[in-house]
């Protein structure tokens, strides 16, 4: 279609500049003209034909790598039913990502929070239960393949944290408070042949992301669930809320790498606690605050 359109294009400016020329120096040009028309359709029949070969080669590519985006807004505004549908649209896109992995030896899911501000609960009730679906999708992977996340904080967060019972339940929406109390359950327990893993760690890249990893993709490749936020201004100046989420789904590895890297630079870091059920409950004096 864009091929076509171009070529369209081409012909319409090729014709325009004949006729000008044609306006402009009358009837005793006509056998120059002819010449030039004969070599503006050249030039396009050779255009043309560079444009289609470039456009087929960028379709081939595609399909051997299988790199696709997507990007899934979700609008500020509260109780709209065009809100609603994004909602719907993009937490059901981020089930279908989590679902689309086999539990075959080799796969695991992988994610990073970011909760150097607040997370800015939201108060729409069909978001919330559209949020409430993909993180059903992932407890159903608790024990099916090795599912680990990384929860980033401040210093004075982390601090907390590692004192005997501190807790962070005060920095997190209910409904991922509720996730993360499931994963620190599984965690003390059977559930079936793999524990799940969650860490805070002192906070280093202002990024919120999950890694999808099949077994039958390359060794950097998979599915990207990577969240973009926006600032709210309301009782603390330091929230931010879900804006969108972009997909990327790389089975060969083309541009994933990086966030596998940033994983695992993560997962080494010396200040990191694994959290426990305390950890994460809301405590009284958190309440209070």
């Amino acid at each position: 279609m864009l091929v076509m359109s171009t070529s369209v294009l081409l012909l319409v400016l090729g014709q325009a500049f004949i006729d000008v020329l044609i306006h402009i120096f009358g009837a005793k040009t006509s056998s120059n003209v002819i010449w030039l028309t004969a070599a503006i359709l050249i030039s396009l029949a050779i255009t043309i034909g560079t444009l289609s070969k470039i456009y087929k080669d960028i379709d081939i590519m595609t399909e051997r790598i299988g790199l696709t985006t997507a990007y899934y807004p979700l609008d500020a505004e509260q109780d709209t039913p065009k809100r609603d549908q994004q909602a719907d649209e993009l937490y059901g896109a981020c089930g279908h990502v989590v679902n689309s992995v086999s539990e075959k030896p080799g796969s695991w899911i992988k994610a990073v929070n970011s909760f150097t501000e607040i997370n800015h609960q939201d108060k729409n009730g069909h978001v919330e239960a559209a949020c409430r679906r993909y993180l059903a999708t992932l407890r159903s992977k608790i024990g099916h393949i090795p599912y680990s996340r990384i929860i980033q904080l401040v210093e004075r967060d982390l601090t907390d944290l590692q004192r005997r019972k501190g807790s962070i339940g005060n920095l997190l929406p209910e409904t991922y408070r509720e996730h993360y109390l499931e994963m620190a359950r599984a965690t003390t327990s059977s559930h079936g042949r793999f524990a799940a893993k969650v860490e805070a760690v002192r906070a280093k890249y202002p990024i919120s992301f999950v890694l999808v990893h099949d077994a039958d993709d390359a060794d950097f490749g998979g599915r990207l669930i990577w969240q973009m936020h926006e600032h709210v201004y309301n009782e603390r100046a330091d929230s931010v809320q879900l804006t969108g989420v972009l997909i990327v789904t790389d089975p060969k590895g083309t541009m994933l790498r990086p966030f596998f890297d940033y994983f695992e630079e993560l997962d080494r870091s010396s200040a990191r606690h694994r959290l426990t059920l305390s950890n994460l409950e809301l405590k009284e004096r958190d309440m209070e605050e």
